[in-house]
């Protein structure tokens, strides 16, 4: 389960325990608009909405060249750092991820870490689909270049819906640059994501890795766009920061939709000490006239999770949520239950949020592929 679906299990798992005090009044702050606030979370989908981006999406997986273990090494750090870009959801932090991440610091607080992408062997190559064989193949040798470094370029084509691969006749609608942008002890991957020609620019972010003493961080930065000019682009920029010891993790993070404005902001930390984990987190999504906060902890002890969370609504406290996950209890801070609707809001605007960070996902799954 993703913590997107925990929180939405969190938000919605008590409506039926309260419906019957939901007429309540409080005093506490309200939600503006719960519609408008879940639709400014979904208007985020529409910078995923290109065929483009969709192609890169769908097959992302299979964007690796041959014999990709032996230019590209492991694939842990990437299974480790991949962030859920969508995270409007308030818990990116698996413990999973966490205990990977904390596993991979004897080998990246190193200077020669593995995991370093190593695209110079064959630099320049590209790469098309070869439908008989469902993969893709270096078709020539030349013909990716790039300022920023060594690279190596994946034809892009229109996808069809029933096999999530490219249809046949084949259909180029854009490319896909990896870019060895690594220097000294940094290992640095760009991805580039173009329409037919070089323009416009769909997808543009790049993944960093600095070893520390007995300790890494990871980084990805970037954007994401619908490729449309004037009002109708919607460009989503990103910002991910995960740090790992042998003590813990913790990760920061920054997602901003310029059209509707929206801003979503993360940072967590998480702890292990013998049976008990704890995650300590701040979550914030604001837009225009309203701002959402969400502070507190998750704590699993021996398998068993509790919740003590504190949402805000423009800087006045909206509701706790505390107890264990399986049954919390949501009420004002008067003590009152939220009322139907606003429990139906907080399920709304997390579901959505969980939708976003599914189509998010996607956009690192072709660089999953080339750590392998």
């Amino acid at each position: 389960m993703t913590h997107a679906q925990l929180w939405r299990r969190i938000a919605g798992g008590t409506t039926l325990a309260v419906l019957a005090a939901a007429c309540s009044e409080t005093t506490a702050p309200k939600l503006t608009d719960p519609a408008a606030t879940a639709a400014a979370v979904r208007a985020a989908d529409s910078a995923l909405s290109s065929p483009v981006f969709k192609s890169f999406s769908a097959i992302g997986a299979k964007l690796t060249p041959v014999a990709a273990s032996a230019i590209f090494g492991s694939a842990s750090l990437f299974n480790a750092t991949r962030p859920d870009l969508g995270a409007p959801q308030p818990f990116a932090l698996t413990v999973e991820r966490a205990t990977l991440l904390e596993s991979l610091v004897p080998q990246l607080s190193s200077p020669n870490a593995a995991g370093i992408p190593r695209i110079d062997s064959i630099a320049g190559a590209v790469f098309q689909w070869d439908a008989a064989n469902h993969r893709y193949y270096k078709a020539a040798t030349t013909g990716c270049t790039s300022p920023n470094g060594p690279c190596i370029r994946f034809i892009l084509y229109a996808i069809d819906p029933l096999t999530d691969e490219p249809a046949t006749p084949l259909t180029p609608v854009g490319t896909a640059d990896f870019i060895d942008r690594s220097a000294g002890n940094t290992t640095s991957l760009q991805i580039l994501v173009e329409g037919n020609g070089g323009a416009p620019t769909y997808v543009d972010y790049t993944v960093t890795v600095t070893p520390g003493v007995d300790s890494f961080t990871a980084s990805a930065t970037g954007t994401v766009s619908n490729g449309l000019a004037g009002d109708a682009n919607k460009t989503l920029t990103f910002s991910v920061t995960f740090a790992a010891s042998p003590v813990g993790v913790s990760a920061t993070a920054t997602f901003t939709l310029n059209n509707p404005a929206v801003t979503v902001t993360l940072s967590e930390s998480l702890q292990v000490s013998g049976q008990d984990t704890t995650i300590t987190v701040h979550f914030g999504f604001t837009r225009p006239g309203e701002t959402i906060t969400l502070d507190g902890t998750v704590t699993i002890h021996q398998g068993v999770t509790t919740v003590a969370v504190t949402v805000k609504v423009n800087g006045g406290t909206f509701a706790n949520i505390t107890g264990p996950f399986s049954n919390p209890t949501i009420t004002h801070p008067n003590g009152q239950p939220l009322t139907a609707d606003e429990l139906e809001a907080l399920g709304t605007l997390f579901g959505a949020a969980e939708d976003f960070s599914n189509h998010l996902g996607d956009l690192f799954d072709p660089v999953r592929a080339l750590f392998l």
